[in-house]
């Protein structure tokens, strides 16, 4: 898996010039401040490639969990079920970095949300649940639902 997504991202990279053309590059980020225990952060660059109204490429995060914190790099996909905006599902899976690596080796991520706005500049607002998995193969279910709201441009 881990070589998959390797090649997956790099071709996206390697793409990246020849498709410049057409795209949407998104930032998006939650924050996580509850009464009690440690305050959490994330944040998500992407670039999609459209491929109908599929837009699949690169995604990179980075994240405070309290006493873990950390990056990621994979792919991220979306389909658009209603044009280039209203509502849309997706999902990403990604290699960790940092202190997270320590924990789980991938995370899988299903989204579903809203893009708001058809032209240049759009904002994005979903809602997403995430699996990790370890090198042993186990397998942590979500223990809630994240909330994320993002800019992004179309190209």
């Amino acid at each position: 898996m881990k070589r998959l997504l390797t090649v997956v991202a790099l071709l996206c990279l390697c793409a990246f010039p020849v498709l410049a053309k057409s795209g949407e590059a998104t930032f998006s980020a939650s924050l996580w401040n509850p009464n009690e225990g440690d305050t959490t952060w994330s944040a998500t660059g992407e670039y999609l490639f459209p491929l109908g109204p599929l837009v699949v490429g690169p995604s990179i995060s980075m994240f405070d969990l309290g006493p873990v914190d950390g990056g990621s790099a994979g792919v991220a996909g979306e389909f658009n079920l209603t044009g280039k905006a209203g509502l849309f599902i997706g999902g990403a899976a990604h290699k960790l970095t940092g202190d997270a690596a320590d924990f789980a080796d991938y995370t899988y991520e299903a989204r579903a949300g809203l893009k708001l706005g058809t032209g240049k500049w759009f904002a994005k607002l979903y809602a997403s649940q995430v699996w990790s998995k370890a090198a042993d193969g186990a397998v942590t279910d979500p223990d809630g639902t994240s909330f994320q709201a993002g800019i992004g441009a179309r190209f």
